[in-house]
C-alpha cells in the first residue's frame, strides 16, 4: 500500500506534528522531506533584545519537532509492531459529547504477535474523551510512547485518557496479567 501525503503552501504546527504522527505509524516506509523544525544544524541565535522571546520560542518548537520525529523514528525501528504489524481501524465514540459530531478522531492498531499500539489522532478543535466502552477488546491502560506535545509520559488508562485539540498519541498496550 502507497500512500502519498503532499501539504502545499503554509501548514500549520499543529497539522504538520499530526501528518508526521501518522505517517511514521501507518504501514510502509514513511517518507519525510526536510523541514526546518527537524533541521539538525545549530541555530543561532539573534543578540537584539527584541528577538530574543521568539528566538527562544522557535528554538523549544525546533527541540519539540526534533524530540517527537526522534521519539517515532526509535519506535518504528524497534518496534516490529510498527514497522511491519497489521492495522486496524477502530470505530471511535467519545464520552463527552451529546450531540453527534462529525468524526474528527482516527483510530488505530498496529499489531505484531502480542504486541500493539493504539494511535490516536485528534484532528478537530474540541478536546475529546474516550467512551469507556469505546474498545471494550482493548486493554485497560498502557504506556505513551510520543505525543505531539511530547508532554506525556508514563502509563495511563484508557478509560480516563482524554485528546486535546489537534492531538495525536501513541500508547503501547499492555495486559495488566501479562506482567505480574
Amino acid at each position: 500500500m502507497r500512500v502519498f501525503v503532499q501539504v502545499g503552501g503554509k501548514a500549520s504546527e499543529k497539522l504538520k506534528k499530526l501528518l508526521l504522527v501518522l505517517l511514521m505509524t501507518l504501514p510502509g516506509s514513511p517518507f519525510v522531506e526536510h523541514d526546518s523544525d527537524i533541521d539538525r544544524k545549530e541555530v543561532h541565535l539573534e543578540l537584539a533584545s527584541s528577538k530574543i522571546l521568539n528566538t527562544e520560542k522557535d528554538t523549544k518548537k525546533r527541540h519539540l519537532a526534533r524530540a517527537l520525529f526522534s521519539s517515532l523514528s526509535k519506535s518504528r525501528a524497534r518496534e516490529e509492531a510498527l514497522l511491519y504489524g497489521t492495522f486496524t481501524f477502530l470505530p471511535f465514540h467519545s464520552s463527552n459529547s451529546t450531540v453527534p459530531l462529525p468524526p474528527s478522531v482516527l483510530a488505530f492498531l498496529r499489531s505484531w504477535g502480542c504486541v500493539r499500539f493504539l494511535v490516536l489522532l485528534n484532528i478537530g478543535p474540541e478536546t475529546r474523551a474516550l467512551d469507556s466502552g469505546w474498545a471494550s477488546s482493548l486493554p485497560e491502560a498502557g504506556v505513551f510512547v510520543a505525543s505531539t506535545g511530547m508532554d506525556r509520559l508514563g502509563a495511563t488508562s484508557l478509560d480516563k485518557l482524554e485528546l486535546q485539540p489537534h492531538e495525536a498519541i501513541v500508547i503501547k498496550l499492555f495486559e495488566a496479567e501479562a506482567y505480574s
